[in-house]
């Protein structure tokens, strides 16, 4: 399992490349922060304990697919691709 600031960014690149994918299609953001206090309320939300995480949200606001911990191209690729298909 990959850790670290090195890991992070290639999760980053990779939604990155993703988002490039699939962008016409639905809606990608992002949230980096430095400290875990800084993204509010967002992991209680969602019931996390800390980043970094990938959620999938649906238009009427429910978590598709939620993956906590670093996780890799294909997979986060897959996921989207689903959650579209399911639309």
């Amino acid at each position: 399992m990959e850790r670290g600031a090195s890991a992070d960014e290639e999760m980053l690149a990779s939604f990155n490349k993703v988002k490039a994918i699939y962008r016409s299609q639905g809606s990608f953001f992002n949230f980096e922060a430095r400290k875990v206090k800084e993204l509010g309320d967002l992991l209680t939300q969602l019931k996390v304990n800390a980043p970094p995480m990938l959620a999938v949200i649906k238009a009427d606001g429910t978590v598709a697919q939620l993956y906590t911990g670093w996780i890799g191209q294909k997979v986060m690729e897959q996921v989207v691709a689903n959650a579209l298909r399911d639309q």
